[in-house]
């Protein structure tokens, strides 16, 4: 009995020891686990930061917009501390976003839309070009195009690759050279106000001229960012699966975390594609993929069209917004007005035209319901210019009852002391869900569209563009 008593305390010695054995054995493995896990959070939180700290560089502590331009400046402060210099560069910088408005202060969505409104305004002008003189903005043409000059990023990010940064050489951006991003619709516009400021001559002498080489730059990075679809995005091509706006943690924002091909950026593309190869600029510069390329825009242009003959605008207030933009590369790309296609988006526009004052008038509801609503003030002298542009584009003449309706409002909502459009309704968007303020459209798209009526008037070169 009683050597069979020792043998059991024995074994539960033995099992003891294994039991603690068996806890250590867990707990170094947890501990070891955590280590590990901790070191890699570090190294993973050190390379996010370096990345952070790269965006800071490239867009001259700038940063793409006002959310990480704010994340970016707590992250550099809380890791660096308020003395560092890369917390007074931040601060430097906050007030290219920082603006006060009549119910207090406000940011902008990003530093500006500086080139952006500049092209639109150069192509607006280039619709009154043969009364420029007349109207004494020589020198205006001339400055917009040396903004437009001094605004083309001519190289590339250094160590771009490194930091997920697509090649930007040969591009423009949204608002300034020194915020560094580059936008595929900007890049467009961009170029299409310098090939008509070539095309069209400059009364002035400009500080620096765009050479060849450098628009060709512009047709090497637009041919770069075209998506597997046919279209184009806005600041990178398409690189991830929608599935990835699983993880969007934006509760304001929808489809952000992939940047997706879209109507608008898809037809500036073609637009100044097509424009180019019309130029002395491109002299059989990569020609064949050029038309391949414009080819498949406008594929996937004629593949957004809504059953109603409309296309839905992304960026801008927003079924005119769209099918304007998508008339204008139909039609200069050598699709005819009669095609169905353009003759849908036709219809589609004069039904919505409000038959009390000839205009249209749509509301920034159309961009969250995804269908059209109307203004609840009626006609807008932005969404009418939209219209006319497109109905001119489209092949309706200047003595339909519409067209000259249309004009007449856009002349009779001028004030005529000092030339200047009321500030209506919203006519910018974000994402569907955040309305923007473009303060200059009110001014250039109404100009645009009396200058192209009057051009077709027979007051102008009818073939400039």
């Amino acid at each position: 009995g009683a050597a069979s008593a020792s043998t059991s305390h024995s074994l539960a010695g033995v099992g003891l020891f294994v039991g603690l054995l068996a806890s250590q054995a867990v707990y170094l493995g947890a501990w070891a686990m955590h280590t590990t896990l901790r070191a890699v959070r570090r190294r993973a939180l050190s390379w996010v930061y370096a990345v952070l700290c790269k965006e800071d560089e490239f867009t001259k502590f700038i940063d793409i917009g006002p959310v990480n331009k704010a994340m970016n400046y707590l992250a550099v402060y809380a890791t660096e501390g308020p003395q560092s210099s890369n917390v007074a560069q931040h601060l430097e910088r906050l007030q290219d976003y920082l603006w006060l408005g009549r119910d207090g202060m406000k940011m902008n969505g990003t530093n500006g839309s500086q080139l952006w409104d500049t092209s639109f305004t150069v192509q607006a002008l280039a619709e009154c070009h043969p009364r420029l003189q007349a109207l004494g903005l020589q020198r205006t043409w001339t400055r917009a195009y040396e903004f437009i000059e001094v605004s083309q990023i001519v190289k590339n990010h250094p160590e771009g690759q490194r930091y997920y940064r697509d090649n930007v050489k040969g591009g423009w951006p949204f608002s300034t050279w020194e915020m560094g991003w580059i936008v595929a619709d900007c890049t467009a516009e961009g170029l299409k106000g310098a090939l008509l400021a070539h095309r069209l001559g400059l009364p002035e002498s400009p500080k620096v001229t765009i050479s060849d080489e450098r628009l060709q730059w512009a047709v090497d990075l637009l041919l770069s960012m075209q998506n597997a679809d046919g279209g184009w995005a806005t600041c990178e091509s398409t690189r991830g699966p929608p599935w990835l706006e699983l993880f969007n943690p934006s509760e304001v924002f929808r489809d952000i975390v992939v940047d997706y091909s879209y109507t608008e950026c898809t037809s500036s593309a073609v637009q100044a594609l097509v424009m180019l190869a019309k130029s002395a600029a491109l002299k059989g510069y990569r020609t064949a993929e050029v038309g391949a390329s414009i080819k498949r825009g406008i594929s996937y242009i004629r593949t957004r069209q809504c059953k109603d003959g409309s296309w839905e605008g992304l960026w801008g207030v927003c079924y005119t917004y769209g099918t304007w933009f998508a008339v204008e590369a139909l039609i200069d790309s050598g699709v005819r007005p009669s095609d169905p296609a353009v003759q849908a988006a036709v219809a589609f526009l004069l039904a919505k035209q409000n038959p009390t004052n000839g205009g249209w008038g749509e509301s920034f509801a159309s961009c969250v319901t995804r269908t059209w609503v109307p203004h609840p003030d009626g006609s807008q002298a932005v969404n009418t210019a939209w219209a006319v542009l497109a109905l001119l584009k489209a092949g309706v003449g200047v003595e339909h009852p519409a067209v000259k309706a249309a004009v007449g409002l856009l002349v009779q909502r001028q004030d005529p002391s000092s030339g200047d459009w009321p500030q209506e309704g919203i006519s910018g968007v974000f994402n569907k869900t955040c309305m923007i303020s473009y303060s200059n459209y009110k001014n250039i798209f109404p100009l645009w569209a009396l200058g192209a009526y009057l051009r077709r008037c027979g007051g102008g070169d009818e073939n400039h563009h």
